[in-house]
């Protein structure tokens, strides 16, 4: 081929019993000659152009191992390390995923392997693990899209890439629900805080301030595009002085935040209200009142989100959506504490739970972007090579 060096967009579709999920993980440098591709798509990239894309449908166990049963093992709960690190404490829950490595004396495992297990049950001081690809018993969509071709370069050596396993190792999969198996995510103190002081001391200072950076407003503003149609009335909950929503005609955007001055100065509003959901979940709002709901960056912050969700449920139209998204930054004093023991992807999965355990929602899905090149005008693109990842969860109001 002439030119085999490509910037190239990787996508997985998946489904469990509870939700759809989509992964996208952006390779800035992809060599179509040397690097690892499904053996579907090789042949398809023989001359790649801008756009160009493959998709194919892989059944469970051709693109990875297959589930292997005997990857099902029991240990004692004694040998779950509960203080791998000082300072650090883990408490084992069902449905949680956890490095292999956090597990002491197993023929198995060794002290280096950190990929994902996950524990199945607990009973009589036995717990269950599972040690097989979070992914193995599914089938999966994967595509690729030619989003840049990279000028010809002479290459001697170096790595070569498998793209699905590099999507793997970064922890897409651990966002799948267990089949009849709910994850223990509430269990213990899961939503206590490290400041536990009113909510209204620690937003009092506007912080009028992008938390995230270029490209990632952008992919958040092109989610909530997808949802969107003129005359819409839109709920930002725990809105700021950015909404990220697009400009669509007519739509009429309500804000329920902390600081009136940060509403204030939020263009995208024509409407606030000042709200301390941990304090009042219950909304002012009428009934049915609106198409689409959105909550950026924020729910880590709520300490009872199932109840704030079947709220958000009640002022939402029959069939309309409530879009949840988040990224790995936020404010740790006033994050649950579940948020900074949970992986990105079981973040994913804890929104998912809390809209199934609402009872409210149906169709639910997920979203994952990540590794996409951090702009070269941001502030931190020194010390950051990519830019603020982007997870999303939404469902629709039964």
């Amino acid at each position: 081929m002439e030119n085999n060096l490509v910037s190239l967009e990787m996508t997985l579709h998946w489904q469990d019993e509870h939700a759809r999920h989509t992964s996208k993980q952006y390779f800035a440098k992809a060599n179509l000659w040397r690097d690892i591709l499904p053996i579907a798509m090789t042949n398809a990239f023989s001359k790649p152009e801008v756009g160009s894309e493959v998709i194919c449908d892989i059944p469970a166990g051709d693109l990875f191992e297959p589930y292997d049963e005997s990857q099902v093992v029991q240990i004692q709960q004694s040998q779950f390390n509960t203080n791998p690190r000082p300072g650090i404490h883990l408490l084992p829950k069902v449905g949680r995923f956890y490095p292999r490595n956090i597990i002491k004396n197993h023929a198995s495992i060794t002290s280096d392997d950190n990929r994902p297990m996950r524990i199945l049950s607990m009973l009589n001081e036995v717990m269950k693990i599972d040690l097989n690809l979070p992914l193995s018993s599914y089938d999966v969509s994967v595509s690729a899209r030619v989003d840049e071709l990279l000028p010809p370069a002479q290459e001697h050596g170096g790595r070569c890439n498998d793209f699905v396993y590099d999507m793997l190792k970064s922890g897409v999969g651990m966002q799948t629900a267990l089949n009849n198996i709910d994850t223990d995510f509430f269990s213990g103190n899961p939503f206590s805080r490290l400041d536990e002081l009113d909510d209204s001391i620690f937003y009092k200072k506007p912080r009028l301030v992008h938390h995230l950076d270029k490209q990632a407003r952008k992919h958040l503003e092109s989610i909530y595009e997808s949802h969107l149609e003129p005359g819409m009335r839109v709920l930002d909950l725990m809105s700021s002085w950015v909404s990220h929503i697009p400009k669509i005609d007519n739509i009429d955007v309500t804000g329920v935040g902390m600081n009136e001055e940060e509403l204030k100065q939020n263009k995208a509003l024509n409407h606030y209200i000042i709200q301390d959901l941990n304090q009042s979940p219950t909304l002012q709002l009428d009934k049915q009142a609106f198409n689409l709901a959105v909550c950026t960056a924020s729910i880590e912050y709520l300490v009872n989100p199932i109840k704030v969700m079947t709220e958000v449920a009640r002022c939402l139209k029959p069939g309309a959506l409530f879009a949840i998204t988040f990224s790995d930054r936020w404010f740790p004093p006033k994050a649950i504490q579940l948020w900074s023991e949970l992986h990105s992807f079981e973040k994913i999965a804890f929104v998912a739970e809390c809209f199934k355990q609402s009872g409210k929602y149906k169709d639910i899905e997920t979203l994952s972007i990540q590794h996409y090149p951090r702009p070269i005008d941001d502030k931190y693109s020194n010390q950051l090579a990519y830019s603020d990842p982007i997870f999303a969860v939404w469902a629709k109001v039964r």
